[in-house]
């Protein structure tokens, strides 16, 4: 045989056995798809992992939109997660938290910096 035609040949089998090479990893190797789902539930309760999992390890759970829909006279012992919850707090409110945490109970939030008019309310 003709040195070109077995080097064309070579390099037909090179290119036919690349090409199936990328043939088999595109049919057969798995990939990661995204699924962007909207959960209705998740939506509603911006908490919903936490909530799930404190229902979970047998705790009673209920959810307040704000921490103006809760009545803080009236707040049943345990703890109390504040996620995001952004302005300050007028300082009656503030005192009737801090009183249900002396009772023994629990506040967890989430600290974030206050804004300049937000300093300026609370030095005045």
């Amino acid at each position: 045989m003709n040195r070109r035609i077995q080097i064309l040949i070579g390099l037909l089998v090179v290119a036919l056995v690349a090409g199936l090479a990328w043939l088999w990893h595109e049919r057969m190797e798995l990939r990661w798809e995204t699924r962007n789902r909207s959960s209705q539930a998740a939506i509603e309760n911006r908490m919903l992992g936490a909530t799930m999992l404190l229902r979970q390890r047998g705790y009673t759970v209920a959810l307040a939109g704000s921490l103006g829909a809760l009545n803080l006279r009236t707040l049943s012992d345990g703890t109390l997660i504040i996620g995001n919850e952004y302005g300050t707090t007028a300082p009656d409110t503030a005192q009737l938290l801090l009183a249900w945490v002396r009772r023994g109970n629990t506040l967890i939030t989430s600290p974030r910096w206050a804004s300049a008019a937000e300093r300026a309310a609370l030095a005045a």
